[in-house]
């Protein structure tokens, strides 16, 4: 995966934050000087439930969207501080997700195809007064494949034993070697067509 390129005027902070109730322990403190009004902030979130957020606050979004219990709560609390948000989930690879057919094209979409797309949100529309909201299995891989510095990136959660596998270079070399996979499917199938 390619580097994140560095925003004119200095990187963002990235939080690991878990997404299931329990998770986000001490989230609030840890975001207080970051998150003023004015700030935004890049969330691991559908971009519906982000739109609503930012028009209306709780109330309009409530019920609309699935969403995690601690990302409700903390896009509430954010949307009380007067911090824009900007989700960075896009609806075209959540619907593959969903349909995917077994977990390696699953993992496939969550961790290639949504990290890339994250990137290319974040390289392009960060200022260095932002922050993103990532979960911690997220923040690990892209700490290591977008070379990150580590002092702006703060785990507000811990990474669990099941998620660390995910985090490796050898899952990455299984990742590519997937993508290299539906490449030449896709290539085999045009070659069909014509």
């Amino acid at each position: 995966m390619k580097k994140l390129k560095k925003p004119k005027d200095g990187w963002p902070m990235f939080f690991g934050i878990d997404h299931w109730e329990g998770g986000g322990n001490g989230m609030k403190e840890k975001l207080e000087k970051t998150a003023k009004p004015g700030t935004r902030c890049f969330i691991e979130a559908h971009p519906a439930m982000a739109k609503l957020y930012n028009e209306g606050g709780v109330t309009l979004a409530a019920g609309n969207i699935a969403q995690t219990i601690t990302y409700l709560d903390l896009m509430e609390w954010l949307h009380k501080r007067g911090v824009e948000l900007i989700a960075l989930n896009r609806k075209s690879v959540m619907r593959l997700y969903r349909n995917a057919s077994d977990n390696n094209s699953r993992n496939y979409v969550m961790l290639h195809m949504q990290e890339r797309g994250w990137r290319n949100t974040i390289s392009t529309n960060v200022r260095a007064s932002d922050f993103v909201v990532i979960h911690p299995g997220h923040l690990a891989r892209v700490i290591r494949t977008w070379k990150l510095p580590r002092k702006r990136c703060v785990f507000v959660d811990k990474l669990s034993k099941q998620e660390r596998t995910s985090t490796t270079a050898s899952f990455d070399r299984r990742l590519k070697a997937k993508r290299k996979q539906i490449k030449s499917r896709k290539r085999r199938a045009n070659i069909k067509r014509v």
